[in-house]
Parts: structure tokens; C-alpha cells; sequence
């Protein structure tokens, strides 16, 4: 562009913080001016950075000692100078920020909100990769940046604040998260993009309505159908298992039996995980506990040969047969499971059932279990092998031979 436009009202915001430095010293108040934003453009090659420069550092001192004053006035003159690629410069506009990034004007607005507005992805990259400056920070609506980048359908500033943490579940005072704004302005990529780092689309604002609700294309709204499908697995495959969002899905009438697209359920999950209460919650709920995925496997035998990890692999959990890695078995919850009607003799597409698995598992404690429950140790797998046929150790042969 041959002229930048630079709001006036920024190198009048370092007139009047000076002007209020030295008025003041004479207990006067510095005298607040209207500014069209929109009427005022200058040519960025008639003011020479030098003499900026030494505006700027003469306010930066002057605002030092006028702290209170700064925050009747809008953002600081980095928005202008950030045009200019003086590293110099640069590093001025990063000591102001440390001084006053996270300054607020009349409407709640910081710098970061200012950025957003005027898509300006250089300050942002600025303003993300320095820790002084708090990207969350909401506005007099309540809004952050993430919310003005959704209200803007600006699908990479969206982009740059979700990598950088941005939270995604932030109300406005209407108790609108950004989700609900991109679903209004029905920008597909931003909603795929906050499904996909776990916004909460059980969230009302404040007509009561979800994202879902308000959602008026079939395209949009089979964009949230779809991300649903995921949305109990990665509450629960996750390091700290997040029950009170478990708790909130069901309230909210989520069909805990819904298959993502390896045709497994919450359910699953919640038995890789270990976690005997969100088990029972999902099966409180109506989750069916002799449910199969695409191999065949049913919760119990997740149970049994309980693969569970840190960062569990959401498209594919089983890489193969008896080869994932095993950590303590979930006794109580195969209990739980037998209980509320596992059955035991369900065959995979492999053929073998619960038994075989708690057989090459080594774990005598489930084979008994199974075989109290009825477990059928005449049933073949795919190599015509019987549970028996394959028990390795002493301890689980014994209890065939008891039987």
C-alpha cells in the first residue's frame, strides 16, 4: 500500500500521555480529544523512523510514571511502528509491551484485541511468542482474541491462537463461546478447528441455546454431527480422564453408544483408561457392554488386555493382535462388566474370545473369572487353538486342568 493507515489517534495517545505527565505535575487533567479513525491517513515515508524512535522512547519514560493515565487512552503506537521492519524498533515496541501489553482501554480492549481486529498476523506472531502478553484476556463483552478472529472469520489468526493455547471455551457476558460465533457465521474451518482441540459444544448461551442449536446449514451441522462422534473418546483418552465433561455429555443426552471412526465407543475407552467410574457412568447411562468395534472386540476384552497408555492412538488403538503393550489388568472393571452382562463368549473376527485373551495375558485371576461366568473352553480361534492350547505358564494350565 502506498499510504499506511495510521490512526492518528495513536501518535496523539503519546501527545497525551506526555501532556498528561505535565499537566499532571500542575494537578490538572490531560483534556480528552474525538478522533474520526476513519477520515485519517498518513504517508509512512513522511515521518522518519529516527524521530519516531525518540517520540517513542521519551513516552515510554514519561509513561513509566504515568501509569494510571496510559489506560485512558487506546493502543500504544506499536501498531505503526511494527509496519516498519527495524529491529531496532522491534525491540522498543517488546519493552513496551512488557510495560503495557496487557493494558486495557475504556472497552476492555489490549493490544492483543486491537491486532485481531486489524488482522494484523505479524503483531500477533509478536504478541504469541512472548509470555508477558496474555492472549485471554477478555473485553467489557466479554470477549477475547480467539472470539474476535471466530466474529472476524479469521481462519488463520484462529488458527495461530488455538496452537498457542488460546482457550476455546471462554463465555462472552451473552455466554457465547467462539464455537457458537463461527457457527453463526458458518465458517466450517474455524468450528472443524475448535472441535478438533475440544471445545464444548454442550455449552449454552444465553437463550439456553448450544452451537448445535443454533446451526442452520445441513453442511454446518454435519460438521458438529460428525466432530460429536469424537467427543466422549477424547474426554476420557486423555493423561487425566475428564469426568466432570463425561458427566456434562451425558446430562447434555449425547448417545454414549455413538461409534467414532474406528466403530468404538466411549465406552472402550473409558476400560482402556482404567477407569472403573466413568465405566460406570457410561453403563448407568445405557452404554452397551457387548458392543463390537470393526474387529470384532468388545469392551471386556479392551478390559482384559488393557493397552491403555499416556497418549493413547484415537484411530487405532489395537495395531495388531496381543502385540500392543500391556499394563495392569482392570479386574474390577472385567468384574463390573461380567456383572452388568459382558458376554463372555462373544468371538472376535480372529475368532477367540475374553478367555483367550486372559490366557495370553498370563492372568489367572481374569481366566477364573471367565470361567465362572461361563466361558466356553471348547471355543477355537482362527488357528483352531483353544484357550487351553494356548496357556503358557503352570499357574494357568492348572486351572484348566481343575476344571
Amino acid at each position: 500500500m502506498k499510504k499506511t493507515k495510521i490512526l492518528i489517534l495513536l501518535m496523539l495517545n503519546l501527545q497525551l500521555v506526555i501532556s498528561a505527565a505535565q499537566e499532571a505535575a500542575q494537578n490538572s487533567q490531560p483534556e480528552q480529544q474525538n478522533i474520526n479513525e476513519e477520515q485519517i491517513t498518513i504517508d509512512s515515508k513522511s515521518i522518519p523512523i529516527k524521530n519516531i524512535r525518540d517520540v517513542f522512547l521519551t513516552t515510554l519514560d514519561t509513561a513509566s510514571k504515568q501509569r494510571k493515565k496510559l489506560s485512558e487512552y487506546r493502543d500504544p503506537i506499536f501498531v505503526y511502528v511494527m509496519k516498519h521492519k527495524d529491529t531496532d524498533m522491534r525491540d522498543i515496541v517488546l519493552s513496551w509491551l512488557r510495560e503495557w501489553g496487557n493494558t486495557q482501554d475504556k472497552n476492555g480492549e489490549t493490544p492483543f484485541h486491537r491486532a485481531v481486529s486489524r488482522n494484523n498476523e505479524d503483531i500477533i506472531e509478536m504478541l504469541l511468542s512472548n509470555e508477558f502478553v496474555k492472549k485471554d484476556v477478555q473485553n467489557k463483552n466479554g470477549q477475547t482474541p480467539l472470539h474476535y478472529a471466530a466474529l472476524n472469520n479469521e481462519e488463520r489468526i484462529a488458527r495461530m491462537l488455538i496452537d498457542k493455547g488460546a482457550d476455546v471455551n471462554t463465555q462472552t457476558k451473552y455466554r457465547e463461546t467462539a464455537l457458537h460465533l463461527a457457527v453463526e457465521n458458518n465458517n466450517a474451518e474455524i468450528v472443524k478447528m475448535l472441535m478438533a482441540v475440544g471445545a464444548d459444544f454442550t455449552i449454552q448461551n444465553k437463550n439456553g441455546q448450544t452451537a448445535e442449536q443454533i446451526a442452520k446449514t445441513p453442511e454446518m451441522k454435519a460438521i458438529l454431527a460428525q466432530a460429536q462422534k469424537n467427543i466422549f473418546s477424547r474426554a476420557i483418552a486423555t493423561r487425566y480422564n475428564n469426568k466432570e465433561k463425561v458427566r456434562r455429555l451425558i446430562a447434555a443426552g449425547v448417545d454414549v453408544n455413538m461409534k467414532d471412526e474406528s466403530e468404538m465407543t466411549p465406552l472402550y475407552f473409558a476400560a482402556r483408561a482404567n477407569n472403573l467410574e466413568i465405566v460406570g457412568m457410561l453403563i448407568d447411562a445405557g452404554a452397551d457392554v457387548n458392543i463390537k468395534d470393526e474387529s470384532g472386540f468388545t469392551p471386556l476384552y479392551v478390559a482384559i488386555s488393557n493397552s491403555y497408555q499416556d497418549h493413547p492412538s484415537i484411530s487405532n488403538p489395537y495395531p495388531s493382535a496381543f502385540t500392543s503393550v500391556r499394563l495392569d489388568n482392570n479386574k474390577e472393571i472385567v468384574k463390573m462388566l461380567i456383572d452388568k452382562g459382558a458376554d463372555v463368549n462373544t468371538q472376535t473376527k480372529y475368532r477367540d474370545t475374553a478367555l483367550h485373551w486372559a490366557v495370553e495375558n498370563n492372568n489367572a485371576e481374569i481366566v477364573k473369572m471367565l470361567m465362572a461366568a461361563g466361558a466356553d473352553v471348547t471355543i477355537q480361534d482362527e488357528n483352531g487353538q483353544t484357550a487351553e492350547q494356548i496357556a503358557k505358564t503352570p499357574e494357568i494350565k492348572a486351572i484348566f486342568s481343575k476344571n
